[in-house]
């Protein structure tokens, strides 16, 4: 049987991070009071994935994805820094609905720089992300994935693939180097000055794209812009 995502959605909602807390997650979609027909969208962080790093977390891990598939509603998640790469996970590649992705324990993972429909909108999802609290997690032994962000390979795929094409919806993990909220930042030099590569690239990627509204996470706050849209603890309903 395929676990491919192809029914349709009624209602599909965005959230920020969630970090393994899936008490939290299923408190948002008692809020949203999202149903099976709805699809609720975590933009990165989802902390699905620290297997690697801990032991004993590959258990805690497929409790945590198995609980989140209880919900009721699909689970659809974008790759961000704080979690092992979905491209590296023991997943099964699915195709999620007119997109690529991976499917595990009843959740979905979007690939990056996939692209899907649902109800006649398009979106474009692009995830990864510099942890500019590197150094503090290693002396910690929290988890740090080398390959948080995308390889210099798959960006020139991605742009190369989205040139001059029209979106919806854009989802990230990060922003755009130019959106980057500075007000977020815990000092007044910008922490990511040594380490924004992928930020660049969605600059780049956003300049030859047109799109809607882009929503992101990663940076903690919630606040919208002007087409921009970032999402931690606030959640919205986009269709």
């Amino acid at each position: 049987m395929s676990n491919d995502l192809t029914r349709k959605f009624n209602k599909v909602f965005v959230t920020g991070d969630i970090h393994g807390d899936v008490q939290d997650l299923a408190d948002r979609v008692e809020s949203m009071m999202a149903t099976k027909d709805d699809l609720v969208i975590i933009l990165g962080d989802c902390g699905f994935f620290y297997s690697c790093y801990y032991e004993g977390s590959e258990n805690r891990d497929a409790a945590r994805r198995k609980y989140a598939s209880r919900l009721p509603c699909t689970i659809l998640c974008v790759q961000g820094n704080h979690e092992q790469p979905f491209a590296e996970m023991a997943a099964e590649r699915v195709k999620i609905l007119d997109g690529e992705g991976y499917f595990c324990d009843g959740v979905y993972f979007l690939k990056n720089g996939t692209s899907f429909t649902v109800g006649g909108k398009r979106f474009l999802a692009i995830g990864g992300a510099c942890s500019i609290d590197k150094n503090s997690r290693l002396e910690c032994g929290y988890p740090w994935w080398e390959n948080e962000e995308l390889s210099q390979d798959e960006f020139d795929e991605i742009v190369k693939n989205t040139g001059g094409e029209r979106y919806d919806f854009v989802l990230s993990h990060t922003t755009p180097y130019d959106d980057m909220p500075v007000e977020a930042f815990i000092s007044f030099e910008n922490p990511y000055s040594s380490g924004d590569r992928t930020e660049h690239y969605l600059q780049v990627i956003k300049e030859q794209i047109d799109y809607d509204v882009w929503y992101a996470g990663h940076f903690h706050i919630d606040k919208n812009y002007e087409k921009l849209h970032l999402l931690f603890h606030f959640w919205e309903q986009i269709i």
